[in-house]
């Protein structure tokens, strides 16, 4: 931990899905090993924007009792759930359908230098000694000596390094751009990326890999955005392969460019879905370079990120910060990308605070990873637990309430999940693996967490419904 009288500078990511990576729904709050969330708690609940989109009518019963009655149920459990309009509890009064809300997201790579292992010594900006691991599958790339010589792995002769950084967030997309694959694509969620200088620069105000509906063709095309491969024939494998880090941070430049393109995206130019969230998910390590953080609410990138927020439609703005708290803050300033992430709502937890410097005990707003002295492979663990967390919070398990429902009581609400290959089931209230309403006094949408986001997540079938008059958790489905 260190402390600084200014203490302002830092970092940023943003990354949104439509299902639940994996096991990574299997608990209400995204908290990672300290490893993963360095010296900081990351809760799936706190921050983030809540603006429904547009959805589909409710539907309601006048006399719900006596519809269930002619259906015969109601009567002590007689008879069972029907998927439809009977089989309901008598005191249910009515039922909404809740449409899945699509997401639009742009996510933001840092392709510096800093990612490739370098810091600032007295010596200048050079390679740092530990900070780089073998990279077998970049073998084509020139070999840069570090402070510990090039890295030779064992039965393969030498081979080049590359930044553990790097390496970490690579592993972590690709795992992620995996997971994603389906056919066909998924109308509800669009997913566009950019990568920050490096050996193959993009204009930040340019196209780079534009939004288009995840999917096979579309995670095709993200996984060679970074691919590290070329053939020893010299042919490349990917248009633009051969991806490593290079230059410096010009983080305003990206928050301006990409925010715009993702502000101004027009869904039906990529046959997605109307009416979703847009998110900006920022990958950062290092200072900007364009911008002064010595006061970080003064910086341009910040009130950049908040004008995002507040615009129509409105932007919201994950981060995370991939670096070590005690570094030089010419480096990584975490004071500074914590007040990032608070302009940009994406915070890690509701009650973080935004001028953490690494205290143990403290929550930062934004998402933190600690390289330290871990291995790559320990990197890519916490980096992905941190792509995890976020992705709980984004669309995959929100579902919006339509636009014309009828009157709520929280006190009188439940959960039923309908899916096409067996039983309904109801869903139970609370943040432990269950459901809550985003605000009780108004709602406007159905947030599941842990178990029940991957089952309804892993079921695109699945159809959701919010039944209304019974009291919250008394069970709405007879047992036959």
């Amino acid at each position: 931990m260190r402390t600084r009288s200014s203490r302002l500078l830092a970092v940023t990511l943003l990354f949104g899905a439509a299902g639940c990576f994996a096991a990574a729904c299997g608990s209400s709050d995204a908290s990672p090993s300290d490893e993963a969330r360095g010296d900081a708690s990351v809760d799936a609940r706190g921050g983030g924007e809540n603006d429904a989109a547009p959805g589909n009518d409710a539907t309601t019963r006048d006399d719900a009792a006596a519809d269930a009655a002619a259906d015969g149920a109601g009567q002590g459990g007689d008879a069972g759930y029907d998927g439809g309009d009977g089989g309901w509890h008598s005191c249910v009064t009515g039922t909404v359908d809740l449409p899945r809300t699509p997401a639009y997201a742009r996510i933001v790579l840092d392709g510096s230098r800093r990612m490739d292992g370098m810091a600032t010594t007295s010596a200048g900006l050079v390679y740092v000694a530990g900070a780089r691991d073998s990279d077998s599958q970049n073998r084509e790339r020139p070999t840069i000596p570090d402070g510990s010589g090039d890295i030779a792995k064992a039965g393969q002769g030498p081979v080049a390094a590359t930044g553990k950084k790097w390496l970490a967030a690579r592993s972590a997309l690709n795992s992620a751009w995996s997971v994603l694959r389906r056919n066909p694509p998924n109308r509800d969620l669009g997913i566009g990326f950019h990568v920050i200088n490096g050996t193959t620069d993009i204009g930040d105000d340019q196209q780079d890999i534009p939004t288009a509906a995840v999917g096979d063709p579309q995670m095709n095309v993200l996984t060679a955005r970074t691919a590290p491969v070329i053939p020893h024939n010299g042919t490349a494998q990917y248009p633009i392969g051969n991806v490593y880090p290079s230059g410096d941070l010009p983080l305003l430049a990206a928050i301006n460019g990409q925010g715009r393109l993702l502000q101004t995206f027009d869904p039906a130019s990529a046959d997605l879905s109307p009416g979703g969230r847009r998110y900006l998910l920022l990958i950062v390590n290092g200072t900007p370079s364009d911008d002064n953080v010595s006061n970080p609410d003064a910086s341009a990138s910040v009130q950049a990120l908040a004008r995002l927020r507040a615009a129509n439609p409105p932007v919201t703005t994950f981060v995370i910060g991939l670096g070590d708290p005690t570094a030089n803050p010419a480096d990584y300033d975490e004071v500074f990308l914590g007040h990032l992430a608070k302009a940009g709502g994406g915070t890690a937890s509701a009650a973080c605070n935004p001028d953490w410097a690494g205290e143990p005990s403290g929550h930062p707003c934004h998402f933190q990873v600690t390289p330290g002295n871990k291995s790559t492979s320990a990197l890519t663990s916490d980096f992905v637990n941190a792509l995890f967390a976020i992705q709980r919070r984004v669309v995959g398990c929100d579902f919006a309430l339509p636009s014309s429902h009828p009157a709520i009581d929280p006190t009188r609400s439940n959960i039923v999940r309908e899916s096409a290959s067996g039983p309904a089931t109801q869903i139970p209230h609370g943040p432990a693996n269950g459901w809550t309403f985003d605000n009780d006094a108004s709602p406007t949408l159905v947030r599941f967490y842990g178990n029940s986001c991957q089952s309804i997540e892993g079921d695109s079938a699945a159809k959701v419904r919010l039944v209304l008059g019974c009291k919250t958790d008394e069970i709405v489905i007879p047992v036959p």
